[in-house]
């Protein structure tokens, strides 16, 4: 017989249990008591996660457990669902939208969004991402670092 408190999902399951059978009413309780006590709760996850880091490891290191992180960060992020990220991915037939560059990892893959809208845009690779938000999105000293790119560069217009 499994002991349930070996088992790594174990605080997972009662957390899912729980809460799902929660009224509107005992949530925003929980929430609130949640909120004050915020200090109380992160050293008590603290000690948790030090105690049974080879529990936590077990379980990140599950490739549903990966694909629910991922899905849960562009949901948050982005607004969308894994399924329409594959879409994208294949539309764009794996490569960046500026570029071209294709995809050669899942890590050089990057949502793009508008940050004031939060509208999702394409996928970028890491290079052509990082470029954009270092200029902030400004389309003019985009339009500026072509001009001077083009200045010193003739060869390549």
């Amino acid at each position: 017989m499994i002991n349930i408190i070996d088992n790594p999902n174990y605080v997972i399951y009662i957390h899912i249990f729980i809460y799902s059978h929660m009224t509107e009413e005992q949530k925003i309780k929980r929430k609130e008591w949640c909120i004050r006590n915020r200090c109380k709760l992160n050293e008590y996850h603290k000690k948790w996660c030090l105690k049974n880091k080879y529990k936590l490891n077990e379980y990140r290191n599950k490739p549903e457990a990966k694909n629910c992180r991922k899905e849960r960060r562009l949901q948050r992020g982005y607004g969308i669902s894994i399924e329409q990220h594959k879409q994208m991915f294949i539309s764009q037939d794996g490569k960046c939208a500026i570029c071209d560059k294709h995809f050669d990892k899942s890590k050089d893959v990057h949502t793009d969004h508008n940050h004031i809208t939060n509208q999702t845009r394409q996928l970028l690779c890491s290079g052509c991402n990082t470029g954009i938000g270092n200029f902030k999105e400004n389309t003019q000293t985009l339009l500026n670092a072509v001009a001077y790119l083009n200045k010193w560069n003739p060869r390549e217009n």
